[in-house]
């Protein structure tokens, strides 16, 4: 009996840790990541899959930053990061990266969904649409409105793990996450909020409201891409 008392504790020690890494990992990676992570290692190691990569960011908020203390700018940006990252998980996105004002998330990463264009595009809008409610609360904080922009774009992309052993990243990479990234620089330029690829246009079903627009260059691609501006 004392032998069984001894495995079972060690069990129980044992899973409990695990719980403890999948907690304290998954606000790095999200909890489905992190669980999916110490379930198959091979994950780590990076597998290729089609995915819709989001990129948003404020507007003005380098120039923003002059007139704000430090606290104060930390403060308006984990108010917004909470509330975005809120609607992202809701619609079945993974916040990978959190950079100033930046965010990037991806749809599809666990390959359990195929519908992620569609669930990248309705966090888009819940975003632009959601700033409603964050500048209520803004003001109530007494910050001035914000803006923001998206880009989204669909393709296969390379899901693990970067690094050195002492600092790994889960993230994507591939051309369909740089795109995506400059996408969403466009959203200022071409004045819509919310802007995407026709790859993830044409992979959305039902379509959205929105049209398509003019083709334009995109830098590092040699060729003009044809973008849609959706509805909010």
């Amino acid at each position: 009996f004392g032998v069984l008392a001894d495995e079972f504790n060690a069990m129980v020690a044992g899973l409990r840790e695990k719980e403890r890494i999948a907690g304290t990992f998954g606000r790095h990676v999200g909890r489905e990541i992190a669980e999916q992570l110490l379930r198959n290692e091979e994950e780590l190691q990076g597998v290729e899959r089609t995915v819709t990569v989001l990129f948003a960011d404020l507007r003005g908020f380098t120039t923003r930053c002059e007139s704000l203390a430090p606290a104060e700018a930390v403060k308006l940006l984990n108010l917004y990061h909470e509330h975005m990252t809120g609607l992202i998980e809701e619609h079945g996105g993974i916040v990978n990266q959190l950079v100033g004002d930046g965010i990037m998330a991806i749809f599809g990463a666990t390959g359990r969904s195929s519908r992620h264009a569609d669930e990248a595009i309705a966090a888009g809008r819940a975003m632009v649409a959601g700033l409603v409610d964050l500048n209520a609360k803004l003001a109530s904080e007494g910050f001035d409105a914000v803006r923001i922009g998206v880009g989204l774009n669909t393709g296969p992309a390379v899901i693990g793990t970067i690094g050195s052993p002492r600092r790994m990243e889960y993230t994507a990479i591939g051309d369909t996450v740089n795109t995506a990234s400059r996408i969403e620089s466009l959203t200022k330029e071409l004045g819509h909020p919310l802007l995407v690829s026709a790859a993830t246009w044409e992979a959305a079903d039902p379509k959205p409201d929105g049209r398509c627009l003019d083709p334009v260059a995109i830098r590092g691609r040699s060729r003009e891409m044809v973008l849609y501006a959706v509805t909010i």
